[in-house]
């Protein structure tokens, strides 16, 4: 494979990897948007908390993403 194709397929696939991890941040901000995260608990404290297991579990799923969609470079 020459230089011009061999970097035709690595842009291919870095905007592949781009668009697919783009997809999965859009996830998390509409799950960021969920009704449970906004207004007050019964307590009425604001409910404006995520779990931080959440958020490293969505920081997992978003890098997945990437991977799999760039072909593990």
């Amino acid at each position: 494979m020459n230089h011009i194709t061999r970097l035709t397929v690595d842009l291919a696939a870095a905007k592949a990897e781009l668009r697919a991890m783009d997809e999965a941040l859009q996830a998390f901000r509409i799950h960021l948007d969920l009704d449970k995260f906004r207004g007050n608990g019964v307590d009425g404290t604001p409910n404006t908390g995520i779990g931080i297991r959440d958020v490293f579990a969505w920081i997992d799923t978003i890098a997945d993403a990437g991977r799999e969609a760039g072909g593990a470079r």
